[in-house]
Order: C-alpha cells, then structure tokens, then sequence
C-alpha cells in the first residue's frame, strides 16, 4: 500500500481533468515506467502482508482499532 502511495505521488495520474500537463504522453510513460518498476516491491509487500497474517491473527494483537477502542471492563 505505501509503495502504491509512493509511486502515485511521484508521477500522478495525467488523464485527470484538473491537472495540466505540458506533456502528458511523457507523463503517461513515466507513470507506466514508475508502476512497471514498483510492481515487484508491491507484490512483495502484498505476499509478505499474507503470509504475516495467520501469525498475527494467532497472537492477538493484529487489529489496532479494536486494541484501542477495547472497552475496559471491571
């Protein structure tokens, strides 16, 4: 997820209606160019994010919003 993040801030789409770009066939093969590259890193991260899961589904401790919004009960 961060490195799709990271690559959409480096080259942003050009096919938006609100952004001029002086050049956007260049753009257009940057932005390929730029997910191209980033591909492997994001698979990884996807494969590795699953295979990290059933270990942190085990250990209680893999979702942050129900750690933090736990009621306390005495």
């Amino acid at each position: 997820m961060i490195t799709m993040l990271v690559v959409h801030r480096m080259v942003p789409d050009p096919g938006k209606p609100w952004r001029y770009e002086p050049y956007p066939r260049l753009r257009g093969a940057a932005r390929t160019a730029a997910f191209v590259t980033g591909g492997p890193v994001m698979l990884a991260a996807a494969m590795a994010d699953q295979l990290a899961y059933p270990v942190i589904r085990r250990s209680g401790r893999g979702n942050a919003y129900r750690v933090l919004a736990r009621k306390r009960v005495r």
